[in-house]
């Protein structure tokens, strides 16, 4: 399917760090989260402080109609102008961005704080409280931006507007997504985010704004699941090899010289309730001789495993995604309980 970023950033640090460009230094910290974690899950939030610190993620598709549904929480507010603090990016350059500036009014901007195309009324933000934004856009010459604050699914804009130029390059889409510091201003000392996420109103579903409420659940393995078959390393059960948090490399991991093969992991309950938009399945891998190497993704549900499309594995360690939009078992959406029970599948192909 279309390109789909999400990141509760729970489950690592600066060890094994998911986004794709990083500039400073992220902090991560239960501290910085937005709620704290549920049961049988791992809970952090990312910081990131001082001007010109960013994390930049790539689309694995380009993206004409880009979503972003995410928490963000200001330290402090700018003592004059605008600080940039979210865009939707096309290689590096920004197509449309998100700011907020000193009388606390969430403003929309072509390029990265190029040219202001709206803005919200003043006072809508306030320094250390978590807020939810959905950001919608279509990227072109003669684009349309929404941005909802706070807002359930469904609920009204705080920010509409059509006909406006989102679109500063030659391709009328996004393929990046930036978060942090995308302009400098005085006065913001450090910015928070938690349960990002990205997806595009042209694809698949999830293909609309989430709404306040929306959170990610992480869960690490805590037990042995429906099959144990790959070689323990750094400790005695298959698990306990990798459910730490961050994940700690070749101290302790699972290894096969054998494929295809396939084994799975134990998860608790969170007592997960209303609406689930996807299952998210991410693994930490890499390989240790020179032959070509593929690698699957996998949730368990029932009895049955959804897998993902093989993909390459490298030869240090790298996060292999994988999205499941429905249920393997019943191939609808998921029921809460369904996703509640679903469980970490692992395939080593080939």
């Amino acid at each position: 399917m279309y390109s789909c970023i999400w990141d509760g950033f729970d489950d690592y640090t600066t060890t094994g760090e998911r986004w794709d460009t990083i500039v400073g230094t992220p902090q991560y910290s239960s501290s910085y989260a937005r709620y704290a974690a549920a049961p049988n899950c791992v809970g952090q939030g990312v910081r990131l402080a001082g001007p010109g610190t960013y994390k930049l993620k790539n689309y694995s598709a380009d993206s004409p109609e880009p979503i972003a549904s995410f928490a963000v929480l200001f330290e402090s507010l700018p003592t004059s102008g605008s600080q940039g603090f979210f865009s939707f990016k096309d290689s590096g350059n920004g197509q449309v961005s998100l700011a907020v500036n000193a009388n606390g009014a969430l403003e929309v901007w072509n390029g990265a704080l190029g040219t202001k195309l709206a803005t919200s009324a003043p006072g809508v933000i306030v320094a250390n409280a978590y807020y939810f934004i959905d950001f919608e856009a279509v990227i072109n010459a003669s684009g349309s931006i929404n941005v909802w604050l706070g807002a359930p699914a469904g609920g009204g804009a705080l920010i509409s507007a059509s006909g406006v130029v989102t679109q500063t390059t030659g391709n009328a889409y996004a393929n990046q997504v930036a978060i942090g510091f995308i302009s400098n201003s005085a006065g913001v000392s450090a910015m928070r985010f938690d349960d990002f996420h990205a997806h595009d109103a042209s694809g698949s579903a999830p293909n609309a704004v989430l709404g306040e409420g929306t959170r990610i659940y992480t869960k690490m393995p805590n037990g042995a699941g429906y099959a144990t078959t790959f070689t323990p390393n750094g400790a005695s059960a298959n698990w306990q090899c990798v459910d730490d948090v961050p994940p700690d490399g070749d101290t302790t991991y699972v290894s096969t010289a054998s494929f295809p093969s396939t084994e799975g992991y134990a998860v608790g309950a969170a007592g997960f309730t209303g609406t689930v938009n996807g299952v998210v399945r991410a693994s930490y891998v890499r390989k240790d001789d020179a032959g070509a190497h593929t690698f699957e993704n996998g949730v368990r549900s029932g009895s049955t495993n959804g897998l993902s499309a093989a993909v390459a594995v490298n030869s240090s360690y790298t996060w292999q995604q994988a999205f499941f939009g429905t249920d393997p078992n019943t191939s609808s959406a998921w029921t809460a309980s369904a996703a509640d029970a679903a469980s970490p599948v692992i395939s080593a192909v080939s």
